[in-house]
């Protein structure tokens, strides 16, 4: 039984420019969307974190 062939077997080169173009104009984008989720993303602390619980030794 033959295997399937699912992609072609080369893709034009017009294509090719096409998708990179495009790929390099919506990377930036995609970035900036990720950036400001994590800037919006609540941020929980633990209680080990919290500076007011740390041991202080004097000397």
């Amino acid at each position: 039984m033959p295997l399937e062939k699912v992609a072609p077997a080369s893709i034009p080169r017009a294509a090719t420019n096409i998708i990179t173009l495009k790929g390099a104009a919506l990377d930036p984008i995609a970035e900036l969307r990720k950036f400001i989720a994590s800037l919006l993303t609540p941020t929980m602390r633990s209680e080990i974190a919290n500076p007011n619980n740390t041991i202080t030794i004097n000397m």
